[in-house]
């Protein structure tokens, strides 16, 4: 097949770009100022060009029908280009050289001839992978030895190449000793070794031995962990992987006070956290409350400063020490919060604390944790526990002095798209204030300026307009675990550009994103979108449910992706159990189907919300049974009746049910607001009759 023509490219790629073709004329016809064969193209040309500008260049002749050309642009820039075009050439061609229609390795590798990048560098991974891909394993070996770069990085750099399809997932280019052992010997090799006493040799790959000992456990597991713990201090770069492989084979095993001492003991032997949290865990298990927050504040002393080893330990201390004693909560969180540098522990600690004062029905508790959570807490936690003192004082309950107002008002400024904000907005109308508490109150404006030229990342913005999400979001992920910027706008960009075909994707991408007081009605759509529309709708008006409710519901179960499955087994658009599928397919009288067609799960999934509704009497009851069982809520609502409908729903345990129904009134709120001309209040009354 003939290539298309250069010109003519190049003169429809910029007027791709929109207002570049004047810069871009020299790129056309007769005016191209250098051979056509691109082979010849030097550093200098590009230069002239202008890096950026030759970067989408080759790109774009990389993918258009001229990939040895846009190869040979993207190696020089990668080569000797200015810092960010450099990273920029070396990244692209890292992802998506996989996929190319030419073998480019060869060509990669001449590029780099003579002057190979510094290793654990971009450049560096493309050399080591050009390496690999030609047969060069001992160069390759040399130049990236096992032990190499920062803590792990030799390892992250190894499962980069397995996951690219090289044999034994990677696993053979960890040391010259298993260059030549065929894959899966190696992992019988290591065990040899091992039961003959020899210990691990220094070089010896480790995903070899954990694929090895994982082996083992399905046929023996004690003698498994008996290979294991002898190695502990001896694994070198390797001991933390070690150390979590050791604390989940003895929790499997009951081993949890034998495994926690020789964990300690290497703590103690070698001044390592992440031993004493691990020992941590395991005495937890054995019901050591003391040991196990002994061993929390160990790790915690013996790791960084701030640095994750040390939030995590804290979080863990913070739990085990108000499981041990819960009355004394409020003075724990308010003796650790200084110590979290991370809000989300202390908020994840702080939600149940909460709802432990909720159960026990203990106001000063709960008015106690007041200063700590202005201090520390997200502005969800604020708003919640304003909100909350409010409504209590409101019912009677609680008589606490503070102003109703202006705790209704702080839940509002706090958290201003969050549920608590919603229901504060109720509460300042139902005191006879005036505040906005329609869907104006969330809604920006959109600029009037015109839309923002090539970002600071033009590869990611071509990648966007030219509506290649799939390359888009590896750019991005790439990118942001080398510290590339983006703003907000790229993630909307792309969710926007994921939203026909894959919704779960673009809202886990957004999800990244902190919440903000108020978004652009485009976003809002972005954020709330309608999937399998038609389906929904007509399943709605046939068991009378509104669609914003099944929205909601699907929104938060599946995000809208048909085939997916949980860890728990349950399936599709509305995850629903294969034995509760039977039982709903029964007392419907219809034939039964696949839980991952959308119609059926669909069908099913609004006849039971519909069913549960019914049973139970209220709609926030029957989101509660949808994900908690209909007997164990029934069980729970004894123990409510005291509690007006919105503060029983902080008295709901497990936690991840009460945290589902405020998230399925939220995202019906908003489908109400955005499709159905639904205002908040009237969704606020629906879920809570008496607000």
């Amino acid at each position: 097949m003939e290539k298309p023509r250069l010109g003519p490219l190049l003169g429809v790629f910029c007027a791709l770009l929109g207002g570049c073709r004047g810069e871009f004329s020299l790129l056309s016809g007769e005016a191209f100022p250098f051979s056509p064969d691109l082979s010849t193209l030097q550093s200098r040309h590009l230069k002239d060009l202008g890096e950026s500008k030759a970067l989408l260049v080759g790109i774009n002749l990389f993918e258009n029908g001229y990939p040895e050309e846009g190869l040979h642009i993207l190696c020089l820039l990668a080569r000797s280009g200015d810092p960010p075009v450099k990273e920029a050439a070396e990244r692209y061609l890292w992802l998506f050289l996989p996929g190319a229609e030419i073998n480019p390795w060869e060509s990669v590798l001449s590029h780099f001839a003579g002057e190979a990048p510094p290793p654990w560098t971009e450049g560096g991974r493309l050399f080591g992978r050009a390496l690999v891909e030609t047969g060069g394993f001992q160069e390759f070996l040399e130049a990236f030895p096992p032990g190499g770069g920062e803590e792990g990085e030799d390892l992250l750099f190894y499962r980069a190449l397995g996951a690219a399809g090289l044999p034994d997932g990677g696993a053979v280019w960890l040391a010259p000793y298993f260059l030549a052992v065929p894959a899966g010997e190696g992992h019988r090799r290591i065990l040899a070794l091992l039961e003959g006493g020899g210990g691990l040799p220094p070089d010896s790959p480790w995903e070899a031995l954990v694929k090895g000992v994982e082996a083992l456990l399905r046929e023996d597991g004690p003698r498994a962990l008996d290979l294991l713990e002898p190695l502990l201090g001896r694994s070198g770069e390797n001991e933390r992987g070690l150390t979590e492989n050791l604390t989940a084979l003895n929790r499997r095993a009951g081993r949890w006070t034998a495994g926690a001492a020789a964990l300690l003991a290497a703590g103690k032997a070698r001044s390592q956290g992440y031993y004493f949290h691990a020992a941590g865990r395991l005495l937890r298990w054995a019901g050591d409350l003391a040991g196990a927050a002994e061993a929390f504040e160990q790790a915690g002393t013996f790791s960084e400063a701030g640095g994750f080893e040390e939030q995590r330990s804290l979080w863990y201390l913070g739990e085990t020490r108000i499981a041990g004693d819960p009355r004394r909560a409020p003075a724990i969180l308010a003796e650790l919060a200084p110590r979290w540098q991370d809000r989300d522990y202390f908020a994840d600690t702080l939600e149940s604390v909460t709802s432990a004062c909720f159960s026990r029905r203990d106001w000063e508790a709960l008015e106690a944790l007041t200063e700590t959570t202005e201090l520390y807490g997200t502005g969800e936690n604020q708003s919640r526990l304003a909100y909350l003192l409010a409504r209590l004082s409101e019912t009677g309950l609680w008589e606490g002095g503070r102003d109703r107002t202006a705790l209704f008002r702080r839940a509002v400024e706090a958290d201003p798209s969050g549920y608590y904000a919603w229901l504060a907005r109720r509460g300042l109308q139902r005191t006879g204030h005036e505040t906005e508490a329609g869907f104006g109150a969330v809604l920006e404006e959109p600029p009037d300026a015109p839309a923002p030229p090539l970002g600071a990342d033009p590869v990611f913005q071509y990648l966007c307009q030219t509506a290649q999400a799939d390359k888009a979001l590896a750019w991005l992920e790439e990118g942001s675990l080398s510290g590339a910027a983006f703003d907000s706008g790229d993630y909307f960009l792309l969710a926007g550009l994921l939203s026909k075909t894959r919704i779960l994707t673009g809202l886990r991408l957004l999800n990244r994103l902190p919440r903000r007081g108020s978004y652009a009605l485009p976003e809002w759509e972005l954020l709330y979108p309608r999937g399998f529309q038609e389906l929904a709708e007509l399943n709605a008006r046939t068991y009378g449910l509104p669609p914003a409710l099944l929205f909601g519901l699907v929104r938060e179960e599946s995000g809208f992706d048909p085939a997916i499955e949980s860890h728990a087994g349950a399936v599709g658009l509305g995850q629903i159990m294969p034995s509760t599928g039977r039982d709903i397919v029964e007392r419907m009288g219809r034939p039964s189907g696949d839980l991952k067609d959308p119609a059926f799960n669909l069908n099913l999934s609004a006849w039971y919300l519909r069913w549960l509704m019914d049973y139970l009497g209220d709609p926030m009851a029957a989101l509660l049974s949808y994900n908690g069982g209909p007997g164990r809520i029934r069980a729970q609502r004894e123990t409510w009746k005291d509690l007006p409908p919105d503060l029983a729903l902080e008295t709901v345990t497990p936690r991840e049910t009460r945290l589902y129904g405020k998230k399925v009134f939220l995202s019906s709120l908003y489908y109400g607001s955005l499709y159905y001309d639904t205002s908040p209040e009237a969704a606020i009354r629906w879920f809570f009759p008496g607000l």
